[in-house]
């Protein structure tokens, strides 16, 4: 897709975007190509005068697919809100062109058309995995990618992309069919629920398109035509069991169909002639970096030019009109009157925010051990190579001066008194956490907002683009303040055996009440917040907040602290919360009762989650890490738990050479002295101390870091 440059009437900044040109637009949005940072993007904006129950669906839907890793799917960054109040999804910027603009030249030969439409499948079926369905499948949303050699296809605009749940809505906030009617199954017209095989259907119909050129049927918006499709074989030579499969999928009857895109695409290389599927491609785990960095390759490449020919409706894709990437008109979005179906969402925290978490062991790690940014050598910029005053410190190899340090948000005098008593909650929060749970994190949000030298981070979290969304996913578009009002929090991330997605957990503790929270809780929710009972506690501790879909449950362990989870959790989950676990200790419960929690932060984690945020395989362990603040700077220890002496031997070789490593650094080598390595059995430990100045630095990097 090639931009179209910004014009005098287009913006060239949308909050932390750089507008470049416009990609697509539509009835519903706008497809800007965009920078973030260093990043290239194309940036979906919604229209400014679709507000309300429209703009949540489209950030609700858009938070479904940012947790989505998979190399057929376009990688979702971020979702959010724009300064002037407008919706945005930002997604990789793609080169190539799209599947459209390659059948513009005509169809595609059979082995290559099987080979991508496998390509196709694989990314659809990881959708459905997931719990989406996608709901506007179409050449338009395909990009073609060259890559070693050979095109891939990847799916693009999840514009009405839904969760998978009973009754998947299909209709706009005023009772109308979305889809692309060229492509939509039959039963999509008379108002049934996306589906499985309405996926299915549109996969075929895109099969169709790429092996004859043309739609099996010339009037793309009456349904009518779908009773009797034209037949593969009657525009294109292909083998008669090919004609057959497709034919089958295209049945006006969905239970006729395949019953998964996977079954499809093995009957379709069946009948093609070619056999069993080759080996489904391995999904690598998408992770945000906490800074942007610059794709491997951004500029668009055309594949194939295609050529001029006058509009037909059976090729939707040759339409005169400008390029057709999203929103109604763009994707070819129509709307039907159709019977009322209930939504029914699913809540979901990104990926990146449990890395997130993850990643905060191996940062502390990295602030012990090698100085902040995690590499020792002079290559890259030095975090200490600075001097009080801020200047760069001569031979840092730092070539830019560090700019304006944040302003702090205000700041308090923190008592010893409240000091212990967060301790003392941190010391307990754990048991409210889930037993599945394999992270957990917890911070003294006070202490910080204390720091003169951590307070700038505070108010950078609350203004970044990361903590945004986190605060969205967990609250909906209630602004929480945790940093201006918030006392302490826990986070945590679960895995339950056998579930497809993880979960999310946030116990916060702030200077609100609960009727001021539920009041935030409920801005612009289709109905009034209610409270509820829960199994085994007296009262009403649940609160009700009412969505699209099935109501948010918000639990409180008293009228200052409540807890939250992106889980679709009922009253009985949400009990189990409200009250410390009993009972069977789970692994992170082991591995808490190693260390001290009543602390300014800590952080417990088992094998596979720290082996999630670490690259040396002799650094996989357990993990805990506990810091205390006080005048004198930053007190940490990082503990590695290791199963047996070997393993341990391996760590701490690793951690030797990382120090050794860091003191080839004249100025990392300036902290290195105050930093203990420990062999306690299969413990190893590392025990550090930043000073005061130290910290005032680390400080303004982690602000600086900051998404």
């Amino acid at each position: 897709m090639t931009a179209v440059p910004t014009t005098p009437t287009n913006p060239t900044e949308l909050g932390e975007f750089t507008v470049v040109g416009v990609l697509g637009e539509g009835g519903s949005a706008t497809v800007y190509d965009a920078r973030w940072g260093h990043r290239s993007v194309a940036l979906k904006v919604i229209r400014a005068d679709l507000a309300g129950a429209e703009a949540r669906r489209f950030l609700d839907e858009a938070r479904l697919l940012i947790d989505m890793a998979h190399p057929g799917v376009v990688k979702v960054l971020a979702a959010g809100t724009l300064p002037d109040g407008r919706s945005y999804l930002a997604m990789e910027k793609l080169p190539g062109q799209t599947l459209a603009d390659r059948l513009g030249a005509g169809p595609i030969p059979l082995a290559q058309a099987i080979a991508l439409f496998d390509q196709l499948c694989e990314a659809v079926a990881a959708m459905h995995a997931a719990g989406l369905i996608h709901r506007d499948l179409k050449p338009e949303n395909v990009m073609l990618v060259q890559s070693d050699g050979a095109l891939h296809a990847v799916l693009l605009d999840f514009g009405i992309a839904k969760a998978m749940r009973d009754g998947v809505v299909t209709l706009t906030e005023t009772g109308q069919v979305r889809g692309t009617p060229a492509y939509m199954a039959p039963e999509r017209f008379f108002g049934s629920p996306a589906s499985v095989a309405t996926d299915v259907y549109e996969l075929a119909v895109t099969l169709f398109a790429m092996l004859a050129g043309r739609l099996p049927w010339d009037d793309t918006a009456d349904p009518d035509v779908r009773l009797n499709p034209s037949r593969l074989a009657e525009t294109v030579e292909v083998p008669g069991a090919l004609d057959e499969e497709v034919a089958r999928a295209l049945s006006t009857r969905a239970a006729n169909r395949p019953p998964d895109v996977l079954a499809l695409r093995d009957r379709v290389r069946r009948a093609a002639g070619l056999g069993a599927a080759p080996p489904t491609r391995v999904t690598a785990p998408f992770e945000l970096p906490l800074a942007p960095t610059v794709p491997t390759a951004v500029a668009d490449r055309p594949i194939d030019r295609p050529t001029d020919r006058p509009n037909d409706p059976r090729q939707p894709w040759r339409q005169s009109g400008g390029a057709a990437t999203t929103g109604s008109a763009a994707s070819g979005e129509r709307v039907e009157p159709a019977p009322k179906v209930a939504a029914r969402t699913r809540r979901r925290w990104p990926l990146w925010a449990g890395g997130a978490v993850v990643a905060a062991g191996a940062a502390v790690i990295g602030v012990l051990v090698l100085g902040g940014d995690g590499t020792p050598g002079p290559a890259r910029p030095d975090p200490w190579a600075l001097s009080a005053s801020g200047a760069v410190a001569p031979g840092s190899g730092n070539s830019e001066p560090l700019e304006p340090t944040p302003p702090a948000v205000a700041r308090i005098a923190l008592t010893a008194a409240k000091r212990d008593e967060i301790h003392a909650a941190l010391g307990k929060v754990l048991a409210h956490h889930s037993p599945d749970a394999t992270v957990v994190v917890a911070l003294s949000v006070l202490e910080v907002r204390a720091s003169a030298e951590l307070s700038p981070v505070l108010l950078r979290a609350g203004e970044s683009t990361t903590f945004t969304q986190l605060r969205m996913l967990m609250v909906g578009s209630c602004d929480l303040a945790l940093g201006a009002r918030g006392e302490w929090l826990s986070m945590a991330m679960v895995e339950r055996p056998g579930a497809l997605l993880k979960e999310y957990e946030l116990i916060a503790r702030g200077d609100w009440s609960r009727a001021e929270m539920e009041a935030c809780f409920g801005q612009g929710r289709p109905g009034p917040v209610s409270r509820a009972t829960a199994p085994g506690l007296p009262g009403e501790p649940i609160t009700v907040v009412p969505t699209d879909g099935p109501p948010v449950l918000i639990g409180w362990l008293d009228e200052h602290t409540f807890y939250s989870t992106t889980s679709t959790a009922d009253a009985a989950a949400i009990a189990a919360r409200l009250t410390p676990r009993t009972g069977k200790p789970s692994a992170l419960d082991q591995i808490g009762s190693r260390i001290d929690r009543q602390a300014s932060a800590w952080l417990v984690g088992t094998r596979a989650a720290l082996a999630a945020a670490v690259e040396t395989p002799a650094l996989t362990a357990d993990v805990s890490v506990r810091l205390e603040l006080d005048d004198a700077g930053l007190v940490g220890t990082v503990a590695l738990y290791q199963p047996d002496g070997k393993r341990a031997d391996a760590t701490q070789a690793a951690v030797d050479a990382m120090i050794a490593k860091a003191k080839e650094d004249p100025i990392l080598g300036l902290a290195i002295p105050a930093l203990a390595v420990e062999r306690d059995g299969t413990t190893v430990r590392m025990r550090g101390r930043m000073p005061v100045d130290l910290l005032a630095k680390a400080g303004v990097q982690m602000a600086r870091a900051l998404p």
